[in-house]
Formats: structure tokens, C-alpha cells, sequence
């Protein structure tokens, strides 16, 4: 199981031996992290940050595992960041199947973000001189985690009901690349994989296996830097000063220079229309940068393009998210829509096209 700081401890290891397979026990390390009573703890005392499933996947991109680095992002994402902060699993095609199923695991895995935020609650109530770190110790929270891990086993027994069902084989499990693939059927998707030991941009695409962007090696250096620098003028500047639109400027430029111009090159060596949708699948800084905006880009006719004038851009947080959104929604008996208007806003301006507008939606049939 790789556990701990993959990038101190493993992570050297696994570029200097000659290690062909080296498979990450998520199972195990959501156990290990069932002992500690929250998750800030398990970052201060493992120093994960987030950092194992991209870690691990630069090495099977250094490897020449590029669709096995994709699964492991993906399930990464997926899995990890589910775990961590608490975020809902999607039941909603288990729901259309088995009911009771799905209640049964949205009821724990409710109850399991209320101790989570109980925990917290604890933790922001101590004074800052507080040993933080040896709160698992304390019998104040003794109780507390060893209902979270009542919950844990909990959850994990409906989980393994769940993929007894017809269908539900990989629920809650690392989807295969061909799998995964399937949400390129709309157009290529990129993935940034920001590491501290190698960064790399891939391409999945719907019929063939995922090319490979090879970044300048301060890649790593030169995202951090933009990140510091945009949070830098933003907190002295207002956004709309001059000072603050200078910064974006150069910000955009610079982001264009390190990711736009080598995957607008990339995807029209792949024959890549322009005009075609792409999908961002960014990680660590790169979820909060706005890659659409990248440039200004050089055209042939002169004028100022930036990357959403040449690709329309979408965003994804995972690839089985955006394979859920276009699976066909469940039929909603008796539909009985209403529709509700308001002729003023809240500081009282009248919005006398609101009529209008309600009638054309009427007309339209929605009611």
C-alpha cells in the first residue's frame, strides 16, 4: 500500500528501481484513515495533500503507462476527494435500479458527513496552541471516531451489495481505460497532471490510445509561480484597476506559453478542427485557472484570438462525471411543472419584460 509522503519516501523509489507494477490500495488507505479523526489530521500527519494518486501516476507516465496513468487520476479524483471532503457519491442510476439500496447509502454516507463535521467543529472550537495533532488521544473524541468507523464498515457493506447487483460490477471502483475512453465520444479531453517530479498533458480520445504532451521541465515551477503571483495582485489590487488587468494580462500570456500553445499544436497535429469542443480535465493549481482564456493566441489574418476562439471549451471534475451527466435521465411520472416570476429584483427595480417572458415560455408548451 503507498501511504504517507509519496514524494519524499516512494516516490524516489519508484523512479530508481526497476518497479514494473506498483498498485496503490486505496481500501487500505481509506482504513488507515478511518483512525484519525479528521481529515486535516490525516494531511499533517501523512503529508497526502492530494498528491498520491498524481505522484503515482507521473510514474507510470515515466514508465510509458499512459492509460494506466489515467485510470489512476481518474480514479484518484473519484475516490479520494469523495472520501476526504465529504463530497456525495452519484446514486442516481442506482437509484432508478434498487431504492433501498440507494437510500440505505445515502443514509450513511449522511450520517458520515455529520461526524465529519462534528469533528470539525471540535477542531475549530480549540485555540490555536492546541496539539492538533495528538487529537485522536484525546477522550473527547473517542466516541466520535469510533462511530465513524462503525459508519465506514457500514457503508462499505452496502457498497459491496451494490456491485453484487447486475451492472453495478465497478461501482465505487477504478473504471478501465476503455471505459473511460467512452467520454470522449464528444470531443478530446485534456488532462494536466501537475507533479513535483515530472508534469505531462494527455489527451484522451474516444478511438485511440492517449497522445502525450511533453512540458518544459520548470513546468512545475512556472504554474506555481502564476499561481502566487495572480493571488499576489489580487489581494492588493482591486479587480477592476488597472493594475489587477495588467497582471491578468501577462497572467493569460504566460498561461497560454506553458499550456495553450503546445496543446493547440498537439490537437492539430491530431486533425482537431477548430471549433470542436475540448474538456478540460485539470489538476492541483490548474482546477482554478482559466484555461479558456489562454492568450492572445497568433492567427494568420493579425487579429487577437484567445483559446476559446479557436476550441469551445467545457470542464469536467472527473471523466465518470461526465459519462453520468449524458446517461439517459430516469422518466419523472406525471411531470407537473410551475413556473414562478418576480416583476422586481430585490432592490426594487421593476423587470417589465418578466410578462413577456413568462407567456413565451408558456407558448413554447413547457406548461
Amino acid at each position: 500500500m503507498v501511504v504517507g509522503n509519496f514524494g519524499k519516501t516512494v516516490g524516489p523509489f519508484l523512479y530508481n528501481a526497476g518497479v514494473s507494477e506498483y498498485p496503490i490500495d486505496y481500501a487500505g488507505l481509506f482504513d488507515l484513515w478511518a483512525r484519525y479523526p479528521n481529515a486535516s489530521s490525516f494531511h499533517r500527519r501523512l503529508g497526502f495533500k492530494i498528491q498520491i494518486p498524481l505522484e503515482y501516476a507521473s510514474y507510470q507516465i515515466e514508465r510509458g503507462q499512459l492509460e494506466s496513468a489515467i485510470e489512476t487520476i481518474e480514479h484518484g479524483k473519484t475516490l479520494i476527494w469523495s472520501e476526504i471532503y465529504g463530497l456525495r457519491t452519484s446514486i442516481g442510476r442506482l437509484r432508478r435500479v434498487n431504492p433501498g439500496l440507494a437510500d440505505r447509502l445515502a443514509t450513511v454516507s449522511w450520517a458520515l458527513q455529520a461526524v465529519r463535521r462534528s469533528e470539525s467543529a471540535h477542531e475549530l472550537a480549540e485555540s490555536p496552541s492546541s496539539a492538533v495533532d495528538d487529537y485522536e488521544d484525546l477522550d473527547v473524541f473517542r466516541d466520535v471516531s469510533k462511530e465513524r468507523r462503525r459508519l465506514l464498515k457500514q457503508r462499505q457493506e452496502v457498497i459491496q451489495k451494490v456491485q453484487a447487483l447486475a451492472g453495478f460490477e465497478d461501482f465505487m471502483k477504478a473504471l478501465p481505460f476503455r471505459t473511460l475512453q467512452k467520454a470522449a465520444c464528444h470531443g478530446p479531453i485534456i488532462v494536466i497532471n501537475r507533479c513535483h517530479w515530472r508534469c505531462d498533458i494527455l489527451i484522451v480520445l474516444h478511438d485511440s490510445p492517449p497522445p502525450i504532451i511533453r512540458t518544459a521541465k520548470d513546468f512545475y515551477e512556472c504554474a506555481s509561480s502564476l499561481e502566487a503571483r495572480i493571488k499576489d495582485t489580487r489581494r492588493r489590487c482591486r479587480i477592476d484597476s488597472i493594475q489587477y488587468r495588467r497582471a491578468l494580462r501577462h497572467f493569460l500570456k504566460e498561461l497560454h506559453e506553458l499550456v495553450g500553445k503546445p496543446v493547440i499544436d498537439r490537437l492539430r497535429e491530431l486533425n482537431i478542427p477548430e471549433q470542436s469542443r475540448v474538456w478540460w480535465y485539470p489538476t492541483s493549481v490548474f482546477c482554478s485557472f482559466p484555461l479558456h482564456t489562454m492568450g492572445p493566441v497568433r492567427s494568420n489574418d493579425g487579429r487577437q484570438q484567445y483559446f476559446s476562439d479557436i476550441y469551445i471549451c467545457s470542464y469536467t471534475p472527473t471523466l465518470s462525471a461526465l459519462m453520468e451527466a449524458r446517461s439517459p435521465a430516469s422518466p419523472i411520472p406525471d411531470p407537473n411543472p410551475s413556473l414562478c416570476s418576480l416583476s422586481a429584483n430585490p432592490a426594487n427595480d421593476s423587470l417589465p419584460g418578466v410578462t413577456n417572458e413568462m407567456e413565451a415560455v408558456r407558448n413554447i408548451g413547457f406548461l
